[in-house]
């Protein structure tokens, strides 16, 4: 450039965000630099900026200039506010045989952000939100650590770090242990198992259990789940104990305060069977089971040595036992009380489940002779012994749980015994009364039990006795048939409202396994590395995670996967988070959950159901986030939802492709279980079809429960529940209705330029027949489901008065019109040039009552669904309202016929 050059710089600054000029923009045209006061725009806006150079020069008759611009986001400078929870200070100690939990909270998270955790700054372990350590795995040379994590957001490129130091102390140390005899009878022989173990000022608490076989010593500290428990822990470091027959690898496994353990093997013993004087010779397989079964409780019994001679008759095994098992729990011995139960269980699951009479087995001890439960038949006999350890139990459990100094492992032993009794053959002609208070007792054990057992060993017993209850219910209620009250529309309900019988058990025992769920899940971490804890069994395959709630939160099982997003906000530094639990139902639950539905005016419509799944999500309080009870209307703006894939809906002969004629017309909609009315409802709920896989159903809802895909095998759209019009029928109506609204709007709008009342005679048919077309047209795009509101999915009531009302409404009143019109006209004598005034008063009288009667009709019957819940009741309103129209044509059709014979009779008489 030359000295006589002019340089201009010509800035401009355009907010991409909110469509405006930028107004924190200070630049000059004769600076090359401009300037953007970032801290007064918002995080995320963007900008564009635009520059101009240009140069005049040669005395002004030259101009040269060049443009470029550059966009511009504005990011936050501040590095990511960064805390861990799970800790309390910068410095942790805790065993070697614990594990850890860490979560970076940070504050306004974004997407953006990723995490990066280390331990010693060197090895990586996770990088998620939060990472779960089993101590186990560290180095065993060194005690103290440092676990450091990184947030960077990935944006700004700005990072932040936090660490804390780890100490990890050493477990209990063994230095012996013992068990003697090694060899015995069962539950005759008493065995005492001791262990010696050292740590440096913790105290230490005992527990001694056993394994089925032969456990050697290299598998020291493996045993803490699985094992049998026999004595709960507790500060003595012995225990005595009996066995039932086999060989058995005795453990004690120590544990310090601080949650750090270790077991060790104290032994192996040889169990022999009982040697008992009862002869079974010749008395059949059957019958030497009961006898040799019989004989051990009462040797358990013995062993026990809480009875007074005579408290009871030597022969009477089921009183012996109950008072055997009152007296343990009354002397505080409770270890050896549950201890009874179980190997009672056990031996009373051996006796056959047979229908002969005990009288019949030839038994020389007479260990099957008298007695309150000993005097019928075998089967009799086991049921009696069940029932006998299942009343006890409940007491049994509040007594033990109850306790001051919990966390010592009852609930462990005590839901052994539980499992023991949900699995014994015999439970499945146990009374329903006695399943109820098996039920009772796992709720304690759930209610009692920390997240960490939970999510452990206890859960999956609870687990499995919950799948046999849930079996126990449906069983029942299929074989007795459904209940009944006495005015036979609802099931039995109990005095509190709910269910009663058999089927209250199953809405339990899907409630308990999500009680499990939802506390365990609080053990894992939101955004962890560790993924969800799980749980199977026949009856249930249930998972439960936690999340932060301003992510998505995903679960899945191999047929249901559920996507859910919460939108909880918090004004709390902590980010909020949320527990998300899904079982899903192995049994067909149909008898107790009956395919009864919302909007079926079809009888017998064949459906099928795919498997149940209850999903819930809570916050860290506990509390559900949204359930059924909450508002979940077609209109209103929750504040998530939830998307649940079922991967696999119904059999393959059920899809659309090479079914049977009768079947071709699979419809599928979301359901979810109403608890209130006992429907399967589409309330709050819409089915999303897959175009690309026609074995994939997903429901997008509003609140959660217990939700299934219903299919009825009456049309074949796969693409949506409500069946479509065809496209052309559908255009053909509009069109027409159209054409007929714009002649009738034209001739309205001559009316009205002419200075004809639009509503007199004359004007009156076209006013009706434009309001006609108008309502017509909207029900015809209601019907097609381009507007919402009158589907299969949900019915409004503006969506019915629509389709249903207003157009017959219209038509009525346009009917009665042109009726009179022509009556006028007939009996115009006078040649008056003003017919219609002559029946105007009729007219208006009977088109008023015509109209009042259709609407009463209709307010009649659409109240009588929405009481009922009936959608047959459209159905009904509609023929009763064409049953209105078919009286007035035949009335009118009636009055001129003979109207007409009057004519033709006069005509006649005057020719």
């Amino acid at each position: 450039s030359s000295l006589s050059s002019v340089h201009n710089f010509s800035w401009s600054c355009y907010n991409l965000t909110n469509g405006r000029v930028c107004d924190t923009f200070n630049a000059s045209n004769t600076r090359s630099v401009a300037f953007i006061d970032g801290s007064k725009l918002p995080e995320g806006t963007r900008l564009n900026v635009t520059v101009v150079f240009s140069v005049l020069s040669n005395e002004g008759t030259l101009l040269r200039e060049d443009a470029t611009s550059v966009d511009v986001l504005v990011v936050s400078t501040s590095r990511p506010k960064v805390a861990l929870s799970g800790v309390s200070s910068r410095e942790l100690s805790i065993s070697r045989s614990g594990k850890i939990t860490l979560v970076a909270n940070v504050q306004e998270a974004k997407d953006s952000f990723t995490y990066e955790w280390r331990l010693d700054n060197t090895s990586i372990l996770a990088d998620t939100a939060s990472v779960y350590m089993d101590l186990a795995s560290l180095p065993a040379h060194a005690n103290t650590f440092q676990i450091s994590v990184r947030v960077t957001d990935a944006t700004t490129k700005q990072t932040s770090s936090i660490l804390i130091n780890l100490i990890a102390l050493d477990v209990p140390s063994v230095s012996s242990t013992s068990i003697a005899p090694l060899n015995g009878s069962a539950y005759a022989t008493i065995f005492l198992a001791s262990a010696d173990a050292t740590s440096i000022n913790i105290p230490l608490h005992y527990s001694f259990g056993y394994l089925p076989g032969n456990h050697s010593s290299d598998s020291a500290g493996s045993y803490k789940g699985g094992v049998q428990v026999l004595r709960s822990f507790a500060p003595r470091n012995s225990a005595s104990f009996v066995l039932s027959p086999g060989n058995f690898t005795i453990i004690a496994t120590i544990r310090d305060v601080l949650g750090g353990y270790i077991s060790q093997p104290a032994g192996m013993v040889a169990v022999a069977p009982p040697a008992h004087s009862t002869s079974a010779s010749g008395a059949g397989e059957n019958c030497a089971a009961a006898i040799h079964a019989a004989a051990n409780v009462r040797t358990m019994i013995e062993s026990a040595a809480v009875l007074a001679s005579g408290e009871v008759p030597d022969d009477d095994i089921c009183a012996e036992l109950r008072l055997t098992l009152e007296k343990l729990k009354l002397y505080e011995l409770h270890d050896q009380a549950l201890a009874l139960a179980r190997n009672a269980l056990e031996e009373i699951s051996g006796i056959p489940l047979d229908p002969r009479a005990t009288s019949t087995c030839q038994d020389q001890s007479n260990e099957l002779r008298g007695g309150e439960c000993s005097s019928g038949s075998l089967s009799d006999l086991s049921l009696g012994l069940w029932t006998v350890v299942e009343e006890r139990m409940n007491d049994l459990v509040t007594a033990v749980l109850s306790q001051a100094e919990m966390a010592n492992g009852e609930e462990a032993l005590v839901i052994q015994v539980l499992e023991a009794a949900a699995t014994s053959p015999v439970f499945s002609d146990a009374s329903i009364e006695r399943a109820d208070s098996l039920s009772a007792s796992v709720q304690q054990v759930i209610s009692y039990a920390s997240p960490e057992d939970l999510a452990g060993d206890i859960g999956q017993s609870c687990a499995v006795v919950l799948s046999e209850l849930l079996r126990r219910g449906l069983g029942v209620h299929h074989s007795a048939g459904r209940q009944r009250s006495s005015t036979g529309s609802r099931r039995n309900r109990n005095g509190n409202g709910r269910r009663g019988g058999a089927c209250a058990l199953v809405d339990d025992s899907i409630r308990q396994m999500d009680e499990v769920l939802r506390t365990s899940g609080s053990v894992i971490p939101p955004g962890s590395n560790s993924g969800p804890l799980r749980y199977q069994s026949f009856a249930f395959q249930a998972s439960t995670s936690s999340s932060f709630a301003d992510q998505k939160a995903e679960l899945s099982t191999s047929s249901v996967s559920v996507l859910a997003s919460p939108s909880a906000s918090s004004a709390s530094s902590v980010r909020p988070r949320v527990i998300v639990g899904m079982n899903e139902v192995q049994l067909d639950v149909t008898t107790c959950r009956p395919l009864r539905v919302d909007n079926s005016s079809r009888r017998g419509e064949r459906r099928r159901l795919s498997p149940v799944v209850s999903i819930n999500i809570y916050n860290s309080s506990g509390d559900s986030i949204f359930t059924s009870r909450n508002n979940y209307s077609r209109n209103s703006a929750a504040d998530g939802v939830v998307d649940i894939i079922f991967e696999a809906l119904t059999p393959d002969g059920d899809r659309c492709g090479p079914v049977p004629p009768e079947e071709k017309a699979l419809r599928r909609s979301c359901r979810f279980w109403d608890t209130e009315r006992e429907i399967w409802s589409t309330a709050g709920c819409r089915y999303i079809s897959s175009s690309t896989n026609s074995s994939r159903g997903i429901c997008r809802c509003r609140h959660l429960t217990e939700f299934a895909l219903l299919s009825d095998l009456n049309g074949c759209s796969q693409q949506d529940s409500t069946p479509q019009p065809p496209l052309a029928i559908f255009s053909a109506l509009v069109g027409v209705y159209i054409v007929l609204g714009l002649v009738f709007a034209v001739q309205v709008l001559r009316l009205l330029f002419a200075g004809i009342d639009v509503f007199s005679t004359i004007g009156g048919p076209h006013v009706i027949g434009l309001g006609l077309c108008v309502v017509r047209i909207a029900s015809l795009a209601l019907i097609a489901q381009i507007l919402p509101g009158f589907g299969a999915e949900a019915v409004h009531i503006g969506g019915v008065i629509i389709v249903l009302a207003l157009p017959y409404t219209f038509s009525l009143a346009l009917y009665m019109t042109f009726v009179f019109q022509w009556i006028s006209i007939v009996h115009n004598k006078r040649l008056s040039k003003t017919p219609f005034e002559q029946v105007k008063k009729c007219y208006c009288w009977s088109t008023v009552s015509a109209i009042v009667a259709c609407w009463v009709i209709f307010l009649l019957f659409f109240g009588y669904m929405r009481r009922n819940n009936n959608p047959s009741a459209v159905t009904i309103a509609t023929g009763a309202l064409v049953g209105l129209f078919v009286v007035i044509i035949v009335a009118v059709y009636i009055y001129g016929y003979r109207l007409f014979n009057t004519i033709r009779s006069t005509h006649a008489v005057e020719s």
